[in-house]
């Protein structure tokens, strides 16, 4: 989002240089450097990620005993390491937060006496041949959850559907109440969309994003986070 702002940017500016206005050229070269210097500065991207990032850790979760919970994690892409003649699919960076969360609000749970599912929802948009949601099923595995309460949902290919086909799994467990674990960032958007397909969902954050702290200096770390959070932030204008 950001870099397509900036490329605009100066792309307009080289097309008035061709012109011959140099002045209006030099202008819009001006606005898209400062664009991108303000970006990158810690201030900024705090600003943004302060419009999304506005939900509690659930640190200690109260679970009715008997009741059914239903946690539904959402894949962020997976990678194909290459290993000799093979290649194991894992989950992306971000996604071993998410399974993380949804590991300990399992157990969390479960010790309390309640019927616990996790549905992983995520497709195969990289075409590596195994699905975020299974990728993530298999880490979640490796953590000693039970196979028997992990659902795979692997056809959405992105957000709003990850809500249209997780709907049908959550009519089918009605739980009590239902959890929405994705990335803090992440998390604003998500509920909408699962809110406009009718499923009121408790919010689960995995992590949290914080700026660099590099003062007045501009840092790609900053600008990579700040084109994030822009990109949160017009999506959910978008379909707000």
């Amino acid at each position: 989002m950001t870099s397509i702002i900036i490329f605009l940017l100066i792309l307009i500016s080289i097309i008035f240089f061709i012109q011959g206005q140099r002045k209006v050229g030099l202008g819009f070269l001006a606005i898209s450097f400062f664009s991108m210097y303000l970006l990158a500065t810690p201030f900024m991207t705090r600003f943004l990620l302060n419009q999304i990032q506005t939900y509690p850790f659930l640190k200690d979760s109260t679970f009715s005993s008997g009741n059914k919970y239903a946690f539904v994690l959402l894949g962020t892409g997976a990678a194909a390491w290459k290993n000799g003649s093979t290649s194991v699919v894992r989950s992306h960076i971000f996604s071993y937060s998410r399974t993380h969360e949804a590991t300990r609000l399992y157990f969390q749970c479960r010790s309390q006496g309640a019927n616990c599912k996790i549905i992983c929802s995520g497709g195969d948009p990289s075409m590596h041949g195994l699905s975020e949601a299974e990728a993530m099923a298999n880490e979640l595995i490796e953590s000693k959850v039970p196979q028997s309460d992990i659902i795979i949902e692997k056809e959405s290919k992105n957000t709003y559907e990850n809500a249209q086909f997780s709907k049908s799994f959550l009519q089918e467990i009605n739980p009590s109440e239902s959890f929405l674990v994705t990335s803090h960032f992440h998390m604003r958007r998500s509920l909408l969309y699962f809110k406009k397909h009718g499923l009121k969902m408790t919010a689960a954050p995995a992590d949290f994003l914080e700026p660099a702290p590099s003062g007045w200096l501009p840092s790609f770390q900053n600008l990579f986070i700040s084109e994030i959070a822009l990109k949160e932030i017009f999506s959910y204008l978008r379909w707000s």
